[in-house]
Order: C-alpha cells, then structure tokens, then sequence
C-alpha cells in the first residue's frame, strides 16, 4: 500500500507544486500523517524496480478499460521527453535541465520518460513504459537522452512510432537504429542534399546543396528558404492546412554517399499558429521471408530491390508514416521457376527477362 501510495504521488503530478520534495508532495495527497510516513518508508527502505512497478500499473488501468490507447492509421504513438524537478538548493546535486524562464540550466532532479498516448474519454493521458534518472556517474542530459533513445529502440514493437521533442538530435536517432520516429525540429533547422550541386571547376565538391526550410535574419541579414520540393493542402474541420516537403536529405556535416541515412522534412502550416512545424518521415518495407527494410524518406514513391530463393506467392506491404499518419499499400507478387539452359543447345523465341524492380507507390487510406 505505501508503494501505491507513493506511484500515485508521482502521476498525480504532485511532486511539481512541491518542487520535488516527497513530504509535501504527500500530504497534498491528503494522506494521514502515518500513512505518509508508511509511503516514505516504503519507498526509502522497501525494495522494488521500476520497470516491474510501471508494468504492474499499465495493467491494472488498461483492465480498467477507461483508458484507451490513441492509433493512427495503425500505428500506437509513444510520447518521448525528458523532464526535471528543480532543486536550486539541494546540496551534492550534479545534474542540470534547462529552465526556459531562467535562461540556463539549473540544479535537478532528471528524468527520462516514454509513454503511449491514450486518453480517458476526452481527457489525453499518457500511460508510462519507460521511467529513467540521469546517472550519479554521469549526469549530464547528453548521457541520459543516449540511454534512453537505446531503451526505446529496444522495446520498440511493430504497430508503435516514437514521437520526439526538439531537445532530441537525428543523429542520436540515427545511431541508435531506430526503424521510425517523428521529431519535432527547430525553427533553425538545415540540411543538405545527398547529390552532389554542378561543379564551377577547381576542387570537386563532396557537400550537397544546403537546403533552409524555413527563411531567418541573421546579423541584420535576411537568408531565404529554400523552395520547397512537393507541396499539398487540405481542408479538416473547416481549417486550411498546407504541408511542404523536402526530400532526400542528410545532416548539415555530412557528405554525399549512397550509404547515407537520408530523411525527410515536413513543414505543416496550421491556422493559429505563425510558425510551421518540422517532421521527417519514414518508408517500411515487409516482404514475406525478409528482414523489413527501414528508409527515411525519399519522396512520394521509394524503391527497393528484392529477391527470393524459391518460387512462389510473396507478399509486400510498405508504410510510409509520421506524425500526421501513415498510407500503406500491399501488393503480392508470383515468383516462377527459373529456366535451366544446357550448351550446346540451340532454341528459338526463348528470353530470359532480367529481375523487376518493383515500385509500390502508397495510397491514403
């Protein structure tokens, strides 16, 4: 019962009007004074794993069946962040967060957090999977968003996209094998193109062409954006939205290579808001016998290349997916024997076609 008490402090959001301090945080609760003694206790000196607890929580409310989970176009969204408690005058305390009012990083109490978006009737409410606190060997926020994009992608399933504040960097992503995720970039965010510009003559360059969705003033100097590749509009609810989209694109400091991670960018002007928003998505390839295939976006259509051993019926479904949803398309393909041909032998109207490449352009659904 002290366990209890104590984990429902922490999702009441107690601890945040109490500056991270349990006591207060449990008396706000309305506990007896022994009862909040009792849930101290159990959690100063009782022995537990987070990991058991959160798992034991998520099962009890979801056979509750109040809350239910939020999917998009098949896909269950996990909320990804990290957050603090501040504590300004905790003595010994090495780790900092960033504090948007102070303009710098103050003392605190660091957590990484993961949890599937869901809702009780009207009410969004993630549900937590994944609790994490910076490490007394290293604190620092670098340390900890490593370790827990790594716990993501671990226990990543096949119907979940993970969903990333700005504070996270592509290339963390990137390293750490993530098949999916959406992010949310910033306003300052460039790229460059995996082709390499026309050369003016001298040394060859190796950098594509830097690509700048959004325009910005720097030293008084106005620097546009760069013209989008593809865009679209669309009505929902009575509103306009616009989207713009940059395809084939790599990190500022990389240099033009075919075995590049390549993503793309998705700006989405909504009504309300003066500035867009910025999400890559990603191409799924699922074949039947082969390991699926993960790209970062390309364009409206991706390619790959696929072969099969032995003969017969396969399927091959690919998603394209990010924040605003996915498309999807399955299409099945017959593979036939191959033909054995013996020398010297001589034959009349027999060809031998090369191995299609089969195209796939995903349809809204």
């Amino acid at each position: 019962m002290g366990v209890y008490r104590f984990l429902w402090m922490l999702v009441s959001g107690a601890l945040l009007p109490s500056r991270g301090a349990v006591f207060p945080a449990l008396q706000s609760l309305g506990l007896e004074p022994a009862a909040v003694r009792h849930a101290w206790a159990a959690f100063r000196y009782g022995k537990w794993h987070i990991n058991s607890m959160l798992q034991t929580w998520r099962t009890y409310v979801e056979a509750q069946g109040d809350w239910q989970a939020r999917q998009y176009a098949g896909y269950y969204v996990k909320a990804v962040d990290i957050t603090a408690y501040w504590r300004p005058t905790l003595a010994g305390l090495q780790s900092q967060h960033y504090d948007a009012q102070a303009g710098r990083a103050l003392p605190a109490v660091v957590f990484g957090l993961v949890g599937r978006v869901g809702a009780v009737a009207e009410q969004r409410l993630a549900l937590l999977t994944d609790l994490l606190r910076a490490e007394l060997t290293d604190p620092s926020e670098r340390a900890l968003q490593t370790e827990l994009v790594t716990q993501v992608a671990a226990g990543l399933a096949e119907d979940e996209i993970p969903v990333f504040d700005a504070g996270f960097k592509i290339s963390a992503l990137q390293a750490a094998a993530l098949p999916r995720f959406v992010i949310r970039l910033a306003k300052n965010f460039t790229a460059r193109r995996n082709v390499l510009p026309d050369s003016a003559g001298g040394r060859p360059p190796e950098y594509g062409a830097v690509v700048r969705p959004l325009a910005r003033t720097y030293a008084g100097r106005r620097i546009e954006r760069t013209p989008p590749d593809h865009e679209v509009t669309w009505q929902q609810h009575g509103l306009d939205f616009r989207a713009e989209f940059w395809y084939g694109l790599v990190l500022r400091d990389c240099k033009v290579s075919a075995a590049q991670q390549t993503f793309t960018v998705v700006a989405i002007y909504t009504p309300g808001f003066t500035e867009p928003w910025f999400l890559p998505f990603t191409y799924t390839w699922e074949a039947s016998g082969q390991t699926p295939v993960v790209r970062p976006g390309q364009g409206l259509t991706d390619t790959v290349m696929l072969a099969w051993d032995t003969p017969g019926t396969q399927v091959i479904t690919v998603t394209v997916a990010n924040a605003t949803g996915a498309a999807w398309n399955t299409h099945t393909v017959v593979i036939g024997p191959g033909y054995h041909v013996y020398l010297p032998l001589v034959t009349r109207d027999v060809s031998v076609s090369p191995p299609a490449e089969i195209q796939i352009t995903p349809q809204q659904r």
